[in-house]
């Protein structure tokens, strides 16, 4: 399978003639590197299939290799302006044992993801065992599961709730689960990396903002003392171009009061494309909502997004939080974290609060907000209940 790369901006920047023009030529200079009886033909816009018969796995590993080289090479020019290609490609072989073709191509098209991944203009070719042709299946299951439940409406969120520090303004995250078939719950830690890999997180996405927006107007109304709730976007929505501005339209719909919508996109996805983020952080803060930087601390250069990134709230990765209490080092790092995003005007949340001891450590460092075990555990929308007290916190000065 040939995955040609961001194919899309060719046809943004040149124009749907000059990208049909690129593809004729590019299909007369791959056909030219086949061998005789292979066949060849366009499955998508961007994709096109080779059938090599009689061919053994390394060869046509070569001949794909020979295929990206000569991709790589072309050379086409419209309107004077010169155009780039590459591709990805993935190889896999097809024999007595393969029965499923819809498989299959699925099995091909995740080794072009992968090729993608590893930087694009690259050669994948399956592995017949191993763990990483376990791990490929799994992700693969994953990827038909997270479709299925997305069209059988078995997506749920249950809510967290996350505490202030001191005060009343209590948010809650609100979190997805996928129920399975016969009724088991999984945690977006289950499906997630997969549904990244493979390219269907914004599926996902996608129903996390319809479904929020659908039932924020309600949960408003049924608990007051919640002044924002959380809903986490994947890197995917975050650098594709189209989200944004449907995203801006269903928020203007859904009329809620300002920034009772908070969004949270890992520290990870804004890195990728910093410019990107920042624009899109900025429009939806200009829409009324709030953003949260999530896993807050992973990256090489932590503290140089806090000036870049328009965000209102820092959420300080757990696995700073978890060991606070018995190591130096991780105390420093989340004290510095809060002391930072203070002075950039940023409130801070600390991830996986999950003892007594933690919250009072964190109080002393003036983190702004604590969710973990500690303070409520995920529960089913139906289920979620406030606090008898107000501030429950506050309760633990005692100890």
């Amino acid at each position: 399978l040939i995955d040609l790369d961001q194919f899309k901006l060719i046809n943004d920047t040149f124009g749907h003639l000059a990208g049909d023009a690129v593809l004729v030529r590019l299909s007369e200079r791959v056909h030219h590197c086949l061998r005789d009886g292979d066949m060849l033909a366009r499955l998508d816009g961007d994709e096109f299939g080779v059938i090599m018969r009689n061919c053994s796995i390394e060869t046509a590993a070569r001949i794909a290799g020979r295929l990206r080289d000569a991709i790589s090479r072309f050379e086409f020019r419209w309107e004077e302006r010169p155009i780039q290609v590459s591709a990805s490609i993935g190889v896999i072989e097809v024999n007595q044992a393969t029965q499923d073709a819809a498989r299959l191509m699925q099995q091909v098209d995740l080794l072009c993801y992968e090729a993608k991944e590893q930087g694009r203009n690259q050669v994948r070719v399956q592995a017949d065992s191993g763990e990483s042709s376990m791990r490929r299946q799994q992700e693969m299951d994953w990827v038909q599961r997270i479709k299925e439940a997305i069209a059988e409406e078995r997506l749920r969120f249950h809510g967290q709730l996350i505490a202030p520090a001191n005060g009343d303004q209590w948010r809650c995250e609100l979190l997805v689960r996928l129920e399975d078939r016969d009724g088991r719950l999984f945690t977006a830690s289950s499906f997630m990396e997969a549904a990244e890999r493979y390219h269907v997180a914004r599926m996902i996405d996608q129903w996390v903002v319809s479904k929020a927006l659908e039932i924020l107007p309600g949960m408003i109304k049924s608990f007051p003392r919640i002044v924002s709730w959380h809903v986490n976007l994947s890197g995917q929505s975050v650098n594709c171009s189209s989200v944004l501005p449907e995203l801006l339209a269903a928020i203007d719909r859904a009329s809620l009061p300002p920034g009772a919508l908070c969004f949270e996109i890992t520290e990870s996805a804004a890195m990728h494309s910093i410019d990107e983020a920042r624009e899109f952080f900025s429009a939806l803060r200009t829409a009324g909502c709030e953003v949260a930087l999530d896993d807050f601390g992973k990256g090489l250069s932590t503290f140089d997004y806090l000036k870049q990134l328009p965000v209102d709230l820092v959420k300080i990765d757990g696995g700073f939080v978890r060991e606070l209490a018995h190591s130096e080092l991780d105390h420093a790092m989340v004290r510095s974290i809060h002391e930072i995003a203070r002075i950039a005007g940023m409130r801070t949340v600390a991830e996986s609060v999950e003892s007594i001891e933690l919250i009072l450590r964190l109080k002393q460092i003036g983190v702004d907000l604590l969710q973990g075990h500690a303070i409520h555990s995920p529960t089913n929308l139906e289920q979620l209940q406030m606090p008898a007290d107000k501030d429950i916190p506050a309760q633990l000065e005692s100890y």
